[in-house]
């Protein structure tokens, strides 16, 4: 049985996939995952088959059109993020239909979720969301997870899921043209998406149930299975250089943004080693381009990377951007950690991680300050309650197998919808 993941977004998104594709595939299954260019070899490099969605996330979010570019309040992002997809769903849907024609069952990210109904209308075959953070089934508990508030109040924070649900308008010129020329299915993008969601479809959330709990207003077509970690590469090998100043004093903090684009990176990275030393603690600045600056001090350093699963349980603490993958693996480390978001998810889990105590209130990289990230930091190292609550939270998350409660799902729901009637 031929399985295609349609995963359009950052590391954060993809890297679960690849993870849940591995223990497909040992299941026998055959395992596409069709996503952008620059994570082509990652996909490749795990045994898995590469499909191009030809739009390069990387470049999107180091251009002028990215959202951590704007400074002019969130209409002007969504406005410039509409245009941006406006452009790029025809291709998007193209590549999509190249990699799904001849899939039994389809997966998706939010990203892919523009295309998916129609691709199941064309195909007539089952789709399953693959989600790293909350955002395919509508609740009271919370609104949608882009949103940068905690609670807009019960009816409002459905309303909030439901409005995203709808963004699709947004896009129905192009989506139409699409499906018309490329589908051979009518225009009717509103009667798709209609029954696409009705009955919900199932979506798997790729989190942990002791990071956010099961909403009560959410049916069973929605699970949160534990997170979808990729297993350590045995064959990857650290820096010598990197080992030793790790090891050539107290545990460093981390500070560092994944594939964020940092506009002011020479006035951020001043800050970081001002709360630095103004706290007395080492560090290990992720740099790079569009990233931190390279620096070169007693006790700070920049490195290009590592595999977090490796780096992060040997910091003291972490100072990150908030993204759902980064999160997963700064969680399952044990170790305080606080957000300082740009965009997206990231206030989301920012604000998770102050409420489970682990860390301090987040940070908006445009409120960034010496003071702000100092406080943070004497929190997290000076605190014996967030440094035990952070080591009893990795605990229970070491407990759980998410990619085997996904695949379990996974088998039910093909099973049941292959069936001979």
């Amino acid at each position: 049985m031929k399985l295609v993941m349609i995963t359009v977004g950052s590391r954060g998104e993809i890297e679960p996939c690849i993870a849940l594709g591995i223990a497909l595939q040992a299941q026998g299954y055959e395992i596409v995952i069709a996503t952008h260019p620059n994570f082509g070899g990652f996909v490749e490099s795990h045994g898995l088959t590469f499909a191009l969605i030809d739009f390069d996330i990387d470049a999107f979010l180091s251009s002028e059109a990215s959202p951590t570019r704007q400074r002019n309040g969130s209409l002007r992002m969504f406005a410039n993020a509409v245009k941006t997809t406006n452009a790029a769903i025809r291709q998007l849907g193209n590549d999509a239909w190249a990699a799904a024609s001849s899939a039994d069952a389809l997966f998706y990210t939010v990203g892919g979720s523009f295309v998916i109904p129609h691709l199941v209308e064309r195909l007539e075959i089952p789709a399953i969301g693959l989600y790293p953070y909350p955002a395919g089934t509508p609740t009271r508990d919370f609104p949608f997870v882009f949103a940068p508030v905690g609670s807009l109040g019960g009816m409002l924070n459905k309303l909030s899921h439901q409005l995203f649900e709808l963004s699709w308008l947004m896009m129905q010129k192009p989506i139409g043209d699409w499906r018309v020329e490329t589908l051979g299915l009518s225009a009717d993008v509103r009667g798709a998406v209609r029954k696409f969601y009705s009955p919900r479809p199932p979506v798997l959330y790729g989190f942990s149930k002791h990071v956010l709990p099961l909403p009560d207003d959410w049916g069973d077509e929605a699970l949160v299975t534990g997170y979808w970690f990729l297993p350590q590469s045995t064959e990857w090998q650290p820096d010598p250089e990197l080992v030793a100043f790790i090891q050539d004093g107290p545990a460093p903090i981390y500070v560092g943004f994944g594939s964020m684009n940092i506009p002011n990176a020479a006035d951020v990275t001043k800050i970081v080693v001002e709360a630095l030393h103004r706290t007395g603690q080492r560090g290990l600045l992720l740099s790079g381009k569009g990233r931190l600056m390279d620096v070169d001090l007693p006790g700070i350093r920049s490195f290009a990377g590592a595999p977090f699963g490796w780096l992060f349980p040997q910091m003291r603490a972490l100072l990150h951007h908030g993204g759902s993958g980064t999160t997963a693996l700064g969680l399952r480390a044990g170790v305080p950690a606080t957000a300082i978001p740009f965009m997206m998810d990231q206030p989301f889990w920012g604000r998770r991680m102050e409420t489970l105590g682990i860390g301090s209130r987040p940070i908006p990289i445009q409120h960034l300050t010496v003071d702000k990230l100092a406080a943070a930091i004497e929190k997290m190292v000076q605190d014996p309650v967030t440094r035990e609550k952070a080591k009893a939270l990795s605990e229970k998350i070491r407990s759980e197998d998410g990619t085997a409660t996904a695949i379990a799902r996974i088998n039910q729901i093909l099973e049941s919808q292959h069936r001979p009637s």
